[in-house]
């Protein structure tokens, strides 16, 4: 604060100090205002550009040495230049003679300019007077024809009397035309004669210049290319009318250095509840992406590589031009932004999100519903456009998806368009007890992979996350109670025709290696992997069950009854009828008998209902009942059951809580409404908000506290790897824990399976 002024003094601070103190402070003002001007201007987007064209630069200056090292080797090109120069020479002996006819030509020019704007002001002038007579004619004409009309009315002689008068009119109007017209014609003729007088000087002038002109237009084309790009390194090199340009407070006029965008009015969205046409920026910085050619290995890291597969993508040529479906209808993105964080880009895995963090200190962009796709999964939108079609051309793990999603049978729990009319996945159940046993039943159910390692079918229990031993004890015990009951309502729901009520014979006795002989010969390997037992890539590879092992789980009536009439068991079998006699159906089941589980696994029985698993049984029917009636009911109801109504009363309870019906036709159940999440539509993983998906205590998935969209993406990959895994941590009873079961996936299959349902 300055000091007051002397009392006597006409201000009542000190001036000098004030003059200071503003002094400073519009120093400080105009510092500050050129450092916001220059934090407004200095963009990253203009680094990009500026950096793109110096790499252009170096890069057309390298093409334009080697196209002049190539022209410089050229032997035609070196014996075109020496013709030129040959020719030059008699150009030269002949300049005095093109002095003289440019002169006579330059004297000419003169008269033929003065004669050609004469003669287009004399047709100027003969139009004008054209419309008068033709005008003249018609108003003569209407006039006769309104006499003739008054004949004998009032008014006739009046109109009679005007007709000397227009008649006059008329002829004078077509003299004055035919005299101009004559003069035009005249007129025409003195100017197309300079104009055959400068014709002439011209050609005689062009016949001197013939042989050289002709040189050089050969030397042109050759050296077109180089000449193409030198253009192209002028317009790169550096100028200092294009700094002013693109300097601050010039950059309105004609910068170079601007936004590029890319309108698309065919694709909308929405922008704080207005729809409006997409619009995508991404070429701004991304310079190179429809230009061939920069593909080098030191591009990597950097925006500035072409776009992969421009005859498919991006390319003027290709099925997806840019013009047209920009950018982020595809990869999404906030497609508005040029900046790196606020444009939603998406590291593809940990490792770069960690190298992005430390270049371009970036974060997930908060609050935004559909970031950029990490790389790997850019494929999916595919099906935005494309969700009508088995297979999308070039979208190999797109397809992929689709074809683990088919094979597993992920329909058969959850809803996805396309899938309506597949077949149940798995076999029909109808008959079960009459084709395995209860114990090989049980043994399957608790662990198919057990059985085989490769199976298609997902392990539905024993798949309870980190628990405490006694807890797992528990959990373990309720487990082989439901599996007991399953069992037991599969036995007693049996649907099959009466005929078969009575069970399958045994077969006749046959030949295994006469069996083994007609399993490869009639073509049952085309279908069915028999010999390869557990080995990894089997499971997508063959079109019928696998039949290693089978001899450890089929009963031979029921396999001899199926190799003689598949359909007959099960109306959708894909199998056909091979037409084999009882003597070859025999020799066949006993050679597929002989194929055994390595580990005996016809042998494990099923555990004794003893008295610790009968109170679980009782206490599990009570807790599935207790949401429906008080504890005293459903433990009164649950005392008044056998033991077998029990199980049966469980197993049904087991397939409906684990939707068995999706996959297996089982009596009761035809109908019964699928038990999954959609996964196509508006509810579908890919479009469903990100705040709908329970993490459960897997922080770890998440980007911060709350999760963000991309997240889904970790959400998924755990699902499918460990579809309990969101149990896990929390007090949740037996009847409430989720129930989607683990199928035998690798890890790509498990990113490629759900991932690409998005609509």
């Amino acid at each position: 604060m300055p000091k007051p002024a002397d009392p006597l003094s006409d201000t009542l601070y000190d001036m000098p100090t004030l003059n200071r103190l503003f002094f400073a402070s519009s120093i400080l003002l105009i510092a500050v205002t050129v450092w916001m001007t220059w934090q407004d201007y200095d963009r990253n987007w203009k680094h990009y550009q500026r950096d793109f064209n110096e790499l252009a630069l170096k890069r057309a200056e390298k093409e334009r040495a080697a196209l002049q090292s190539g022209l410089d080797a050229n032997p035609e090109l070196k014996q075109l230049r020496a013709a030129f120069d040959k020719a030059q020479v008699t150009v030269k002996a002949n300049q005095d003679k093109i002095d003289k006819l440019e002169e006579e030509r330059e004297k000419n020019r003169g008269p033929l300019e003065k004669t050609y704007q004469k003669f287009q002001f004399d047709k100027s002038e003969a139009d004008t007077y054209k419309f008068r007579a033709e005008k003249a004619s018609v108003d003569f004409e209407h006039a006769k024809t309104h006499a003739t009309e008054l004949e004998g009315k009032d008014g006739a002689a009046h109109a009679k009397a005007e007709l000397p008068g227009l008649e006059k009119d008329l002829k004078a109007a077509w003299e004055r035309f035919t005299a101009k017209d004559t003069e035009t014609v005249e007129a025409k003729k003195v100017w197309e004669n300079h104009v055959a007088i400068d014709a002439k000087f011209g050609k005689d002038i062009d016949e001197i210049l013939k042989e050289s002109t002709e040189i050089q237009k050969k030397i042109a084309k050759l050296e077109f290319d180089l000449t193409a790009k030198q253009r192209q390194i002028a317009k790169l090199e550096p100028d200092f009318r294009k700094d002013i340009l693109n300097a601050p407070g010039m950059d309105f006029v004609a910068p170079t250095e601007k936004i590029e965008q890319n309108i698309l009015p065919q694709f909308l969205e929405d922008v704080n509840f207005s729809t409006v046409f997409k619009i995508d920026r991404c070429t701004t910085c991304h310079l190179a992406i429809d230009k061939k050619g920069w593909t080098d290995k030191e591009l990597d890291g950097t925006p500035f590589r072409s776009h992969p597969n421009l005859e498919l993508y991006v390319g003027d040529g290709s099925p997806h031009p840019m013009s047209s479906f920009g950018c982020t209808i595809c990869h999404n993105g906030q497609g508005r932004s040029v900046d790196f964080i606020y444009a939603a880009h998406t590291p593809k895995d940990a490792k770069q999100e960690e190298v992005w963090k430390e270049k371009y200190s970036w974060e997930p962009v908060a609050h935004y519903d559909t970031p950029m796709l990490p790389t790997p999964h850019a494929e999916a939108s595919c099906t935005k456009c494309h969700s009508t079609q088995h297979r999308v051309t070039m979208a190999d793990k797109l397809n992929h998806g689709k074809q683990v999603l088919e094979t597993v049978g992920c329909y058969g729990c959850h809803p996805i368009a396309g899938t309506e009319d597949l077949r149940k996945p798995g076999p029909s159940l109808y008959g079960l007890k009459y084709k395995v046993t209860r114990d090989w039943a049980y043994n399957w159910i608790s662990d198919p992979t057990q059985f085989r390692p490769t199976t298609k079918m997902p392990r539905p229990f024993y798949l309870s996350p980190a628990l405490s031993d006694k807890e797992r004890a528990d959990v373990e015990k309720r487990n082989q109670v439901m599996v007991m009951g399953l069992v037991e309502f599969l036995w007693e729901n049996e649907n099959l025709p009466e005929v078969d009520k009575k069970g399958y014979p045994a077969p006749p006795a046959g030949d295994a290696a006469k069996g083994k002989v007609l399993v490869n010969a009639v073509g049952c390997i085309a279908c069915h992997v028999v010999d390869k037992y557990g080995e990894k890539g089997t499971e997508y590879r063959s079109f019928g069950p696998n039949l290693a092992g089978v001899g450890s789980k089929l009963n031979p009536g029921w396999t001899f009854a199926w190799l003689k009439d598949p359909s007959k068991y099960f109306h959708a079998t894909n199998m056909p009828n091979l037409r084999l006699s009882d003597k070859e159906a025999a020799d066949a089941t006993a050679y597929l008998m002989t194929l055994k589980h390595p580990d005996k696994f016809e042998e494990r029985k099923t555990p004794e209902l003893d008295d610790t698993l009968m109170k679980v049984l009782d206490g599990t029917i009570i807790d599935f009942k207790k949401g429906q009636m008080s504890m005293a009911q459903a433990a009164d109801q649950t005392g008044k059951l056998s033991q077998k109504d029990k199980l049966l009363w469980l197993g049904e309870k087991a397939v409906n809580q684990m939707g068995c019906f999706g996959c297996h036709d089982i009596k009761t159940f035809e109908k019964t409404k699928k038990i999954g999440a959609e996964l196509t539509g508006s509810n579908s993983t890919g479009t469903k908000d990100i705040t709908k998906f329970d993490f459960g205590f897997r922080h770890e998935l998440q980007h911060g506290h709350h999760p963000l969209p991309n997240d889904k993406i970790n959400w998924v990959r755990a699902k499918l790897a460990e579809p309990r895994t969101f149990d896990g941590g929390r007090i949740v009873a037996y009847e409430d824990r989720l129930r989607m079961p683990k199928f035998n996936l690798t890890t790509r299959c498990s990113c490629a399976a759900c991932r690409t349902r998005k609509p």
